[in-house]
C-alpha cells in the first residue's frame, strides 16, 4: 500500500471518528434539550391553566348544569381555546379516574383512559394513551367542589419526534459528505505534500558514484521536507568527503609504496648485473633493499593499526589502566641514547600516574610525538617532556626547539601521509602516518591532542587522556604522602 493511500485512509478514518462522535453528541444533546424544553413549556402552560381553574370566578364555568346526575360534574371545555393542536387537558381524581377532559378531538378515544400508577408519582414524563405517545406535565390542585385532584396537560410527541428524526437524518447525511470530503482532501493533501519527496526520490535515483557532487534542490518552504533535503545533502557531503579521503588514501599509499618498491627493483637489477662481480655493489644494494623493506613493513603495520583504531570508533573506554609516567620515562631515556646531541629532560614522571588507555596504544602515541620532536630538532637543541595531572585528565607536554611547523601546515598535520617538508621527512624515515595515528588513538580513548608551533623557534604538543578513576589518582596521592 502506498503512502498516499495510507494517508487518505488515516485522514478518512480520523474524520469519520470525529464526525461520528460529534454528531452523536449533537443528536443526543439536541434530543434531551428538546425533551426538557418541551416539559418546561408544558409546566409553564400548566401553571397558567392551574391559576385560571383555581380562581373563584372560574367556579361557575367549571360546573356543568343539566340533569341532576351531572350537576356537580366538572367541565373544562371553556379552556380548550388555551390549548394547542395535539394537546389534551384532564382532571384526574385520587383513584386515577378521569373526571373531565378537553382538547384535540383526534384524541377522543384516549380522553377517558384512566391514569396509570406510574403517572401518579411523577410531575412530568411520557405516557401512552391508546395508540399515541404523549409527554405530560401535571400538578395536584385543591378544588372547592372536588377536593384534591390532579390537573394533567398532555401533548403528542409526533411533531417533536419528527423534527428530531429530521435532525438525525441531516446529521447522517452531513457525516457521509464529511467523510467523502475528507477522503478527497486527504488525497489532494497527500499528493501535494509528497510531490517534493517524489522529486527528491527521482533525483536520488539518478545519482551514482560518479555524480555524488549533485545535491537535492531545497524546497522554498521552511518545513520538514526542507529539513529532510538538508539532512540528505549533509549525508551526501559526508559520503563524498569519505570517498575523497579514500581515493586520496589509496593514491598516497600507492605513492608511498611505489618509492621503496622502485628502489628495491632498481637494486635487484643492479645485483643481477653486477652483484656477483663487485662485492661492494652487493653490500650496498642489500643494505638499500633491507632498509626499504623495513620501511614498507613499518608502513603496513601503521596502516593496519590505523584501520583497527578506526574500526573501534571514537569514545571507547579501556578496561586496562596503564602507567603513563613509566612509559614516558622509558621513552625519554631511549630518545636520549639515540640522540646524544640533544638535551632531553623529564618532569613529573617520578610517580605512577595511570590512564585508561591500553599500554600498546599509549606507548605508540607517546613515541610518535616524542620522536618527531627529536627528529626535527637540530643538534644542540633541547626537548623537554612533562607529565601533569589536571582534574580528571593526565596531560603529556612535549616541547622542542626544532625547526617548527608553518602556520599553513598546522591544520593538516593530522592527515594521513601529510608532511610539512616532504623531502626532509622521507630522509628521516617517516611514513606520514605518525600524527594521524596519534590523533586516532586520542579520539578512540576520549583524549585530545593539539599542536602549537612557530617556525624557527620550536613546537609544543599537548596530549591528554582520562586519568584512571580506581587506583590512579589515589595511588599518586598516597605515594606523594609517603615521600613527604
Amino acid at each position: 500500500m502506498t503512502f498516499t493511500r495510507k494517508t487518505v485512509l488515516l485522514m478518512t478514518g480520523i474524520t469519520a471518528i470525529i464526525l461520528l462522535v460529534s454528531h452523536l453528541f449533537v443528536f443526543v444533546t439536541y434530543s434531551r434539550w428538546t425533551e426538557a424544553n418541551r416539559v418546561r413549556v408544558l409546566d409553564a402552560q400548566l401553571a397558567e391553566l392551574e391559576q385560571r381553574i383555581t380562581d373563584v370566578t372560574f367556579l361557575p364555568k367549571l360546573l356543568r348544569y343539566g340533569s341532576l346526575t351531572q350537576l356537580f360534574k366538572p367541565d373544562l371545555t371553556s379552556l380548550e381555546s388555551n390549548l394547542r393542536e395535539g394537546q389534551l387537558l384532564r382532571l384526574i381524581d385520587k383513584s386515577g379516574k378521569v373526571l373531565a377532559y378537553t382538547g384535540d378531538e383526534e384524541q377522543a378515544t384516549a380522553q377517558e383512559t384512566s391514569s396509570t400508577s406510574s403517572e401518579k408519582d411523577t410531575e412530568s414524563g411520557r405516557t401512552i394513551l391508546g395508540n399515541d405517545e404523549f409527554v405530560y406535565a401535571q400538578k395536584e390542585i385543591n378544588l372547592v367542589t372536588l377536593g384534591k385532584v390532579r390537573l394533567q396537560l398532555l401533548e403528542t410527541v409526533t411533531v417533536q419526534d419528527a423534527l428530531v428524526d429530521q435532525i438525525g437524518k441531516l446529521l447522517r447525511v452531513s457525516a457521509v459528505l464529511g467523510v467523502g470530503l475528507a477522503a478527497a482532501g486527504g488525497y489532494v493533501a497527500a499528493r501535494r505534500t509528497l510531490q517534493p519527496v517524489k522529486s527528491m526520490t527521482e533525483r536520488v535515483r539518478g545519482m551514482d558514484g560518479a555524480r555524488l557532487e549533485d545535491r537535492l534542490v531545497l524546497p522554498a518552504a521552511n518545513d520538514e521536507i526542507r529539513e529532510l533535503a538538508l539532512t540528505f545533502n549533509r549525508l551526501l557531503d559526508r559520503i563524498d568527503s569519505g570517498l575523497e579521503l579514500q581515493r586520496q588514501f589509496v593514491a598516497d599509499a600507492s605513492h608511498e609504496l611505489k618509492t621503496p618498491l622502485a628502489a628495491i627493483e632498481g637494486h635487484s637489477q643492479l645485483l643481477r648485473r653486477w652483484g656477483k662481480e663487485k662485492p661492494e655493489v652487493l653490500d650496498e644494494s642489500l643494505g638499500y633493499i633491507l632498509s626499504e623493506t623495513e620501511r614498507m613493513k613499518r608502513l603496513t603495520q601503521q596502516l593496519l593499526l590505523l584501520a583497527e583504531l578506526e574500526e573501534r570508533g571514537a569514545g571507547s573506554a579501556s578496561a586496562l589502566n596503564t602507567d603513563a609516567a613509566g612509559i614516558l620515562q622509558e621513552l625519554a631515556k631511549e630518545g636520549a641514547r639515540l640522540y646524544p646531541e640533544l638535551a632531553v629532560s623529564t618532569s613529573g614522571t617520578d610517580l605512577p600516574l595511570p590512564v585508561t588507555v591500553p599500554a600498546f596504544e599509549l606507548e605508540h602515541a607517546m613515541r610518535n610525538v616524542l620522536f618527531n620532536a627529536l627528529a626535527y630538532t637540530p643538534a644542540g637543541g633541547t626537548v623537554s617532556v612533562e607529565l601533569v595531572q589536571r582534574g580528571d585528565e593526565v596531560c603529556t607536554l612535549i616541547r622542542d626547539t626544532g625547526i617548527g611547523i608553518p602556520a599553513e601546515d598546522l591544520p593538516h598535520v593530522f592527515e594521513r601521509f601529510y608532511r610539512s617538508d616532504k623531502s626532509r621527512s622521507r630522509e628521516r624515515g617517516g611514513t606520514g602516518l605518525g600524527l594521524a595515528i596519534v590523533k586516532r588513538i586520542a579520539d578512540t580513548y576520549r583524549g585530545t591532542v593539539w599542536i602549537e608551533s612557530t617556525p624557527g623557534i620550536g613546537t609544543r604538543v599537548t596530549l591528554t587522556f582520562p586519568a584512571a578513576k580506581e587506583g590512579g589518582i589515589e595511588r599518586r596521592k598516597e605515594a606523594e604522602r609517603a615521600i613527604g
